[in-house]
């Protein structure tokens, strides 16, 4: 009972926009329910450079490659130590950036499923993080804050 009412108010809060577990680099809380771009404006200029060389090359790998041939660092999210690191980007943290919503100042829960199988021997194997289509996405509010980008970007 008590897990259920906490699944259902996990998702009134993101159905109003307001739950947040982490956020990326560049984004910070306001108050509770509410986040805002962060007010380091050298984060700032680091995530716009990522989506202006993205925008110039048009190849997660190329923008990877510029960025590693001259040793520029973008900011991360370091969930191990909460705070921000300053780290040169691989290709896959270009490409998680590039793609998440909350970069585009939208708002958006439920964009990740689960998939619980059972092998032969009957070990319960839980693969987690599969990407659902977007007209599956629990929650999608657009224009939701300030953003890196446009949503038609």
């Amino acid at each position: 009972m008590f897990r259920q009412r906490s699944l259902e108010s996990r998702q009134a809060l993101a159905e109003r926009g307001e739950f947040f577990t982490h956020l990326p680099a560049g984004f910070e809380k306001v108050d509770r329910h509410t986040i805002e771009k962060t007010p380091d404006q050298h984060q700032r200029d680091a995530i716009d450079m990522v989506f202006r060389k993205f925008r110039e090359l048009r190849s997660i790998r190329q923008v990877h490659l510029w960025f590693r041939r001259r040793g520029i660092r973008i900011p991360v999210r370091d969930l191990g130590r909460a705070g921000i690191a300053w780290r040169v980007p691989h290709d896959s943290t270009l490409a998680s950036m590039l793609s998440n919503p909350i970069y585009a100042g939208a708002y958006v829960y439920g964009r990740r499923r689960q998939e619980v199988t059972v092998d032969a021997s009957g070990t319960k194997k839980v693969r987690g993080g599969i990407m659902k289509p977007e007209a599956e996405w629990s929650v999608l509010l657009r224009d939701r804050h300030e953003g890196y980008i446009s949503w038609d970007a």
